[in-house]
Order: C-alpha cells, then sequence, then structure tokens
C-alpha cells in the first residue's frame, strides 16, 4: 500500500471509530482496484465530508 495522506489517515481513522478492523479491510480492497483509490474515494467521503460532522 502507497504512503498514506494526512487526508486519507483522517478518513481510516474515522471508519475505524465506526466499525472495528474496517479501515484495513477497506483499504486492501480498494488499494486492490488501484493504490491511489482509497486516498480518491475515503479521503473525500470521510476525510471532507464526515468529518464535518464530528
Amino acid at each position: 500500500m502507497s504512503e498514506a495522506s494526512d487526508r486519507l489517515n483522517c478518513a481510516l481513522s474515522l471508519l475505524g471509530r465506526l466499525k472495528a478492523g474496517a479501515p484495513e479491510r477497506v483499504r486492501g480492497n480498494l488499494d486492490v482496484f488501484h493504490p491511489d483509490t482509497a486516498e480518491l474515494m475515503l479521503g473525500y467521503a470521510f476525510g471532507d465530508i464526515v468529518r464535518r460532522e464530528w
């Protein structure tokens, strides 16, 4: 897996608060598709959108 940005780290942290073990599973599945997919999808969805509410 590629090195995570601060945005992705925040997203993975939020995801982990929702479901234990989810960050590793979700990131692993997205990295199979392309290493940048987790950054784009999770970074945006959780790092930018969900974080607004927390």
